[in-house]
């Protein structure tokens, strides 16, 4: 369940939101402008934990009383602030509905647009250290002849890599109601902008908290970093016919997480019976996600296509004929 802070403007009362442009608080009322460091000498009620809040669930759309809390265990470490607005997530959504002939036209036409939310969805960064090793078999193959025989030899190597690497905050979301490979689609992060975290950041978002912990989802992380060093690895493998790969290892060491929220523009809406998810990269625009397609749309891009392959062809053929 996410958790939401409000924040009251010490002039007038009116709620604070935390401006994506301008990287401070502001009050639509009394015109105020907060930095981070105001708030916090102000030692404003709420900083200690969230307040209670009515707001809307951003995956299901029904509206909900948030009283969680982003303390203890739950209290990250770190968090990098939005750097774009609910606007420009509107327009990266529909520009990528004007680049997708095969969606439905209601879809947009329904404000199901209107839905999107930002949400500092819950990660896990990793710093690593990883023993890696592969084993394999590569040949060499020698052509000759003579005025009778034609000969090829065969010599066969044993081939062996070993490498340490080092890895540092690799992401993993802590939420099992996040799809992880829609998460892992928005990478990567500027982590140059990672900062201390302070509640005031939430101000006007939502903050879902982690329900994995690190060790549960470390092994999706160490996955990762096995295969790229493996990749990386094989890049090295050179000047052999063929190769073939026996045996292979990574280890890894001095593991360390720290619990960050990261920021997202999240769309999860319904459309006549399906569920779909569209995600944005709160900081740096990149998209991801899954939208509806119309059966007709597609059937009609489908013919047009086949009827277009069919007259290239016949023209072909008329032209080929009349040369």
């Amino acid at each position: 369940m996410p958790s939401a802070a409000t924040y009251k403007c010490p002039r007038c009362g009116a709620p604070l939101a935390f401006s994506s442009k301008t990287q401070s608080w502001s009050c639509a009322f009394c015109l105020g402008d907060f930095s981070l460091e105001e708030l916090e000498a102000m030692d404003i009620p709420g900083e200690k934990e969230a307040d209670t809040a009515a707001t809307f669930c951003a995956f299901c759309q029904n509206p909900a009383i948030l009283t969680e809390r982003l303390s203890g265990e739950f209290r990250p470490a770190k968090l990098i602030p939005f750097r774009l607005s609910r606007e420009d997530a509107k327009a990266a959504l529909k520009a990528l509905c004007r680049r997708k002939p095969l969606l439905p036209g209601d879809f947009v036409r329904e404000n199901h647009i209107e839905k999107l939310t930002g949400v500092y969805a819950p990660y896990w960064l990793f710093d690593c250290s990883l023993s890696a090793g592969e084993t394999g078999e590569g040949t060499r193959v020698t052509c000759w002849s003579d005025s009778t025989y034609r000969y090829t030899k065969t010599d066969y190597y044993r081939v062996v890599r070993e490498g340490n690497l080092r890895f540092e905050k690799v992401p993993a979301d802590g939420s099992s109601r996040l799809d992880d490979q829609l998460m892992d689609a928005l990478e990567p992060y500027d982590y140059g902008e990672l900062r201390e975290f302070s509640m005031p950041y939430l101000s006007g978002y939502q903050a879902q908290r982690y329900d994995r912990n690190a060790d549960a989802v470390f092994p999706r992380v160490l996955e990762r970093m096995q295969n790229y060093s493996h990749q990386l690895l094989e890049e090295t493998i050179s000047g052999y016919a063929t190769y073939r790969e026996t045996g292979r290892r990574a280890d890894a060491d001095h593991v360390s997480s720290s619990y960050t929220l990261l920021p997202v523009w999240l769309l999860s809406t319904r459309y006549k019976g399906e569920e779909y998810l569209f995600a944005m990269n709160g900081q740096t625009g990149k998209t991801a996600g899954k939208l509806p397609v119309s059966p007709l749309r597609a059937f009609l891009w489908g013919a047009g296509t086949a009827l277009a392959a069919a007259a290239l062809a016949l023209i072909g053929g008329i032209l080929l004929w009349w040369f």
